[in-house]
Order: C-alpha cells, then sequence, then structure tokens
C-alpha cells in the first residue's frame, strides 16, 4: 500500500518545530509471487472430508488463484491476499474456510494456515515452486524410485498390505515432480506436483471414488537419497484387495535409480499366504539394466526391470499351479529391490531382491 512517513523535531530552547514527511509504497508482492503447492491435514485424525491438497498462483499484484482439492471435490480459489499478507477467505457457500498466511518477513516461500470444514480444523502447509531443476540444484534432476514400506503399530498389526508399496519419479527442469504410484492393493495412479527450494513437494492423490487417498510428504536429499511419511485411506470397497479398508502409515525411502551392471547377481525370494513355503531364485544382469533369472526355476519365474526402475512380473505356485503376478521397484546394485506379490486369497505377499 501507499504510506507517508512524518518525523516532527522540536527545539528544546526556543520550542521551534520543523516537520519532514515522505510518502513510500509498500509492495512485498513481488518477493514472494510464484507457485505454491500444499496440504492439509492432521496425521491423527485423516479421514476423505478433513484432508487434501492445495494448489496456489500468487501473481505479484497481490492477487490469488487456485484449487483446494479432496479426494471427493475440488474448489477453485479466487481472491486478493491483502496489505499484511494473510487472508480468510470462505468458500462452498461459506461452510468452509481457508486461513493462509504468506512470510512476507523473511521471504522463505512458505505459507502456512488452516482448511476449517465444518468443526475440523485441518493444519495447511505449502511451498514455493523452485526456480528451473537442472544437474547442479537440490533435488537434482533424473529419475528417483520410492520403496512405501508399512509401520508396524505397537499395538498390534498393520491395517491393510504388509507388503510394500512403491513409486517411481522423474525431477523434471520444469520444477515438477512426475510421481507414478502402485499400492499393495493393486492401485496405481500418476500425478505431478511442483518441488520447493528445499527439496519438498506434497504427495496427494484421492482414489477409488473418492473413498480413500494417498497424502504426506517426501523430500529429496542433496545425497540422492529420498525419505517421507506417507498415510494410507481407503474405505471399504468393492475392489478386489483389501475391500474392508486400510488405514496404514507408510515410511518412504528412495534414492536416485541406479540399474544393474552387466554381470552382478541377485537373489529374489518371494512369500504370500499360498505359496507352500517361501520361493527363491537366483537373478543375473545378463545385459547392464536387466535381469534374467537362472535356468533350472520349477515356478517359471518371468521378471522385466523397466527404465524407470520399476519391476514387473511373475511365478508359478507350484502348490496349485496358478500364476501370481508381482511388482515392485529396484533400488540399486547394493540396496537390491522390493514389492508385493498378488496371492489367490485377494491379500499381498512381498518379494525382495538382495545382491549375492
Amino acid at each position: 500500500g501507499s504510506y507517508t512517513a512524518v518525523a516532527i523535531a522540536t527545539d528544546g530552547t526556543t520550542g521551534k518545530t520543523a516537520l519532514a514527511s515522505e510518502s513510500f509504497v509498500v509492495n512485498f508482492y513481488p518477493n514472494i509471487a510464484g507457485a505454491y503447492n500444499g496440504l492439509f491435514f492432521d496425521p491423527a485424525n485423516i479421514s476423505g472430508t478433513n484432508a487434501g491438497s492445495i494448489t496456489l498462483e500468487l501473481r505479484a499484484n497481490g492477487f490469488l488463484s487456485g484449487l483446494l482439492t479432496l479426494p471427493h471435490q475440488s474448489v477453485s480459489l479466487n481472491f486478493y491476499l491483502g496489505p499484511t499478507g494473510n487472508t480468510n477467505l470462505p468458500f462452498q457457500g461459506e461452510s468452509g474456510t481457508l486461513r493462509v498466511s504468506f512470510d512476507v518477513t523473511n521471504f522463505s516461500g512458505q505459507m502456512t494456515g488452516f482448511v476449517e470444514l465444518g468443526n475440523e480444523v485441518c493444519p495447511l502447509t505449502a511451498y514455493r515452486q523452485a526456480p528451473k531443476l537442472s544437474t547442479n540444484t537440490v533435488p537434482s534432476t533424473g529419475k528417483y524410485v520410492l520403496n512405501l514400506q508399512p509401520v508396524i503399530p505397537t499395538n498390534g498389526p498393520v491395517d491393510g498390505p504388509a507388503a510394500n508399496s512403491f513409486a517411481a519419479l522423474t525431477m523434471e527442469t520444469s520444477r515438477t515432480a512426475a510421481v507414478a504410484v502402485t499400492l499393495a492393493d493393486d492401485t496405481s495412479f500418476s500425478f505431478s506436483t511442483g518441488v520447493a527450494t528445499n527439496g519438498v513437494w506434497p504427495l496427494f492423490k484421492g482414489f477409488y471414488n473418492g473413498h480413500g487417498m494417498l497424502i504426506g510428504w517426501e523430500t529429496n536429499l542433496p545425497s540422492g537419497q529420498c525419505m517421507g511419511t506417507l498415510y494410507w485411506v481407503k474405505a471399504i470397497t468393492n475392489g478386489n484387495y483389501y475391500t474392508n479398508g486400510v488405514q496404514e502409515v507408510l515410511n518412504s525411502v528412495g534414492a536416485n535409480y541406479v540399474p544393474p551392471p552387466a554381470g552382478a547377481q541377485f537373489q529374489i525370494v518371494f512369500g504370500s499366504d499360498t505359496l507352500p513355503e517361501p520361493l527363491t531364485n537366483s537373478l543375473t544382469a545378463k545385459i547392464a539394466g536387466q535381469l534374467d533369472p537362472v535356468p533350472g526355476s520349477t515356478d517359471k519365474l518371468l521378471i522385466s526391470l523397466l527404465p524407470t526402475g520399476v519391476i514387473t512380473g511373475s511365478i508359478l505356485n507350484t502348490n496349485d499351479n496358478k500364476t501370481l503376478k508381482f511388482n515392485g521397484v529396484f533400488l540399486g546394485p547394493s540396496l537390491g529391490g522390493s514389492g508385493f506379490i498378488l496371492d489367490t486369497d485377494k491379500t499381498a505377499g512381498v518379494f525382495v531382491i538382495s545382491p549375492m
């Protein structure tokens, strides 16, 4: 806004005063303008009606436009930020309120606030998208793979698949992460999101016709490693696997994808409810970037390693002569890989690849 500063000086001896004034304009918008990507949720209480994502574009004149997204609906946002860097915005016929506050002191590129939905107040955090990425930025461009490992509760088993889900992503020069996720109930999806200068990016996707989601924060570190905590929520559905629902915390661990070199050898072990015992096979990389079964296995192992680091394949369950499909990721020659195997009893088994 426009301001006028006035200074008055008084001579203590004569009592005379002098006045000086100066008009100036304060405009912090250019310092915080940009695209913001964030999430709103409370990790202790996540449902399909109180968690989701937000994307905002703040222009240099203080006007904002964007989208507030929940698993079952999206709400368009258009408003003026105001002279203090924060605002309250009713939406959906005033049944909800968006409260946002931008950092106009340190210009950190962070936005905080709350999304109020009925009687629920959900914390909101968003970060400004980074400038153009390159091989020298953090995070660097390139391909990454993530293992999404279920966290075992202290008071009982996991409420869902015990096998690892996974994700493959590409950090692009356009300041975005192109992400493809496959969950251990055979649900797969892809999306793109903005990446902040500190390597942080939000992961959110609603699915199961609005009755579930995956949500959480990921961080790509300067070392090339990735880490995060994700929350998988699935209501009772008519799908093929885990139809009674899922409520899991997933520990996300990953790194830059490194394909196996020619001649590398690995062991792959499968375990599931219907397998008579763990099945073990040997693998070798006849050509760099490939995994090939060593001849002689009785379970007819087929395996394919994609350029993204994603693994697909199948084995024969010699107990009932039924073919089981499996999916996962290969993290690297020293780390191996893991994933899930879809069993005939509508659950997910596990497989692990280890270097030999």
